[in-house]
């Protein structure tokens, strides 16, 4: 449940902390637990299995690179059961076995959809990121293809912020960001200037793959705007800017 490795039950101070909780109780091995969930895991796909037999669905999938560059595919599958309810079940989160190209990700797709014998020809729609392979995964789908909504707002969004009459004043943002950021002596003078605040704030960086991250950027900008006065008025706002600025 906490994505714990395996082989904490296995370690010293792990079972020194249960033991003085509960004396009598008896930790399994590292083996028994593997073999637990590899049981619970394929009862969850038995049930999944007849819950999705002859249903319609639609399936929401992504295709990503972790921080380690290993490739993984994301699968849940949506449908509306006998009493009008919408089910969603993630059907797996496994490495993606092949290239990343539409062709590789669609091939993954139908591989988990034969796992769970699920038929294409029951599948009214499928969702997904507007990646460039995304894109090209549409003509080889056998369904509907959809962007995810979430995504197309946050990309609509993100125009406004790169406007030719926005891009001045969000470079000099940035600018403001990165001095706080990178100098941890004008942090603690910011911080400082709110100390009568219970929770004092510090400024957001945008970063590209962040949703909102660019509108969170400014919105804390703004609420700090009045310290970042009084350090200028102090003479302790050395980041490269003007009064007006």
């Amino acid at each position: 449940k906490g994505h714990h490795s395996y082989n904490i039950v296995e370690n010293d101070e792990f079972r020194e902390m249960i033991k003085t909780c509960n004396p009598k109780i008896q930790l399994m091995s590292r083996e028994t637990l593997v073999q637990s969930i590899a049981q619970d895991a394929s009862n969850i796909r038995r049930i999944l299995k007849e819950m999705l037999h002859d249903h319609k669905f639609s399936v929401t999938f992504d295709h990503w690179t972790s921080i380690a560059n290993v490739n993984y595919l994301g699968v849940t599958v949506h449908y509306i059961n006998s009493d009008w309810k919408l089910v969603n079940a993630c059907l797996c989160c496994k490495k993606h076995n092949g290239d990343s190209s539409s062709e590789g990700i669609v091939e993954n797709l139908k591989e988990v959809l034969q796992e769970f014998e699920l038929e294409s020809n029951n599948m009214i729609a499928a969702v997904t990121d507007s990646a460039a392979n995304m894109n090209s995964a549409d003509e080889l789908l056998d369904c509907p293809h959809h962007y995810c909504i979430a995504h197309i707002i946050e990309l609509t969004t993100g125009i406004a912020f790169n406007l030719n009459n926005s891009k001045d004043v969000m470079s000099k943002a940035r600018t403001l960001v990165d001095y706080f950021r990178s100098s941890s002596q004008a942090n603690n003078l910011l911080l400082e200037l709110q100390k009568g605040i219970s929770t004092p704030l510090t400024v957001i960086p945008d970063v590209i793959t962040r949703w909102w991250s660019t509108y969170l950027m400014c919105e804390r900008l703004l609420k700090l705007k009045c310290y970042f006065n009084l350090l200028e008025n102090e003479n302790k706002l050395h980041c490269n800017l003007t009064v007006e600025e």
